[in-house]
């Protein structure tokens, strides 16, 4: 369970502005929003929204919502609290995580906003921004979901070039 959504305060600001806006990025920044307020209500944050098909090796306990059109949303979940770092195109969201290759997140805290998470107490905030309803998608962990549905042996033995170079 969460406690704690760290935002930075320019996706807040970019939220924001994008309210007023009707275009793609506006269509973007209202999923944004949307899976921010269902993790704020207390969703997991694998039934938050659509997240990618792959998570990202580059910064560890990544995830990475799809928001259409080609936009994503970078966030990482520590614990017991949920950080949403970055939000934009695909290419600027792969810029980003280059250069960010091995964050810490002790020192992004001073640009970041905190929200306590206020869980609901009915099934409809479970489900209200859920996309797909498998049991499979009940794990907290993105990275953990995958280890359990494919065994390292399994890898190993598929990318074995990559292992062994």
């Amino acid at each position: 369970m969460i406690d704690y959504i760290h935002i930075n305060s320019k996706i807040l600001k970019l939220l924001d502005e994008a309210n007023e806006l009707e275009n793609v990025n506006a269509f973007a920044a209202k999923k944004a929003d949307a899976i921010i307020n269902a993790l704020l209500m207390g969703v997991k944050p694998v039934r938050a929204g659509k997240l990618t098909r792959n998570g990202d090796a580059r910064i560890k306990r990544c995830l990475k919502y799809d928001l259409g059109q080609g936009f994503r949303l970078v966030c990482v979940k520590d614990g017991r609290d949920f950080y949403v770092l970055f939000t934009g195109s695909h290419d600027s969201c792969d810029t980003w995580m280059d250069k960010h290759r091995n964050l810490k997140l002790s020192g992004i805290m001073d640009v970041m906003e905190s929200l306590k998470v206020r869980p609901q107490k009915d099934s409809l905030s479970e489900t209200a921004y859920c996309t797909k309803t498998d049991d499979k998608d009940d794990y907290d962990d993105y990275d953990d979901f995958f280890e359990r549905q494919i065994p390292q042996k399994v890898l190993r033995t598929v990318f074995q070039g990559l292992v062994n170079s």
